[in-house]
């Protein structure tokens, strides 16, 4: 083989890896009409959660969260950054608060999974908030008022922020609209038991917001 052929050869091996490895990283961005949610030059996507599903005993519906995916700095281990917060405050009552950075994004298509690592200690960005029962425990009987007093627990007590130890969150992303599931297992440090958080979500694009922070 003669020495140009050869340069030649060499040449288009690092094209292709170029080609393969670049690529990787905007595999999905490339994805033409509707679904095209996030190109290279776009601001980062945000969009607004509509949540139910079940945290502990409990049932609820209707919380909303704000969701914003974008890429991550060249080099990172993950593809994308996957960041949610509780909306219109960060802690609100049956929430989740996720951060992929703490933990590992794969992508197929245009879909998005996203898991807590495991650690030794529980990662503060991936959390959920939960009325623990302790917050409406109270020694000896029950009185007439035991209602009114609940209720006004309900509507004053600041939820338990419990630390996700495992968790995993699936995000079917299109350019306007997402669906998706978030399961996560945490230790309730007021009433020392696992709670397990389960909730499926629809979730539409947005213009730029911010959650309230919290107190």
């Amino acid at each position: 083989m003669s020495a140009r052929a050869r340069v030649g050869i060499a040449c288009w091996a690092v094209v292709t890896l170029l080609v393969v490895v670049g690529g990787g990283r905007w595999s999905l961005a490339q994805t033409t009409g509707e679904d095209a949610f996030l190109a290279p030059d776009d601001s980062p996507p945000q969009y607004i959660l509509t949540m139910s599903g079940t945290i502990g005993p409990e049932s609820f519906q209707g919380v909303r969260a704000l969701l914003t995916i974008s890429f991550t700095p060249p080099g990172s281990q993950n593809l994308y950054k996957v960041f949610v917060v509780g909306f219109p405050s960060a802690n609100t009552r049956n929430c989740f608060n996720f951060d992929s950075d703490e933990g590992t994004v794969e992508t197929q298509g245009m879909t998005i999974t996203c898991r807590v690592k495991l650690h030794n200690q529980p990662i503060s960005g991936n959390h959920f908030f939960y009325m623990s029962p302790v917050l409406y425990s109270r020694q000896g009987s029950a009185t007439q008022n035991e209602a009114e007093r609940t209720k006004h627990i309900a509507a004053t007590a600041e939820p338990t922020k419990i630390l996700a130890l495992t968790g995993t969150l699936r995000l079917d992303v299109t350019k306007e609209r997402l669906k998706g599931r978030v399961t996560m297992t945490g230790l309730d440090p007021r009433g020392n038991d696992y709670v397990h958080y389960n909730a499926t979500f629809v979730g539409q694009r947005t213009t730029t917001l911010a959650p309230r922070p919290v107190p």
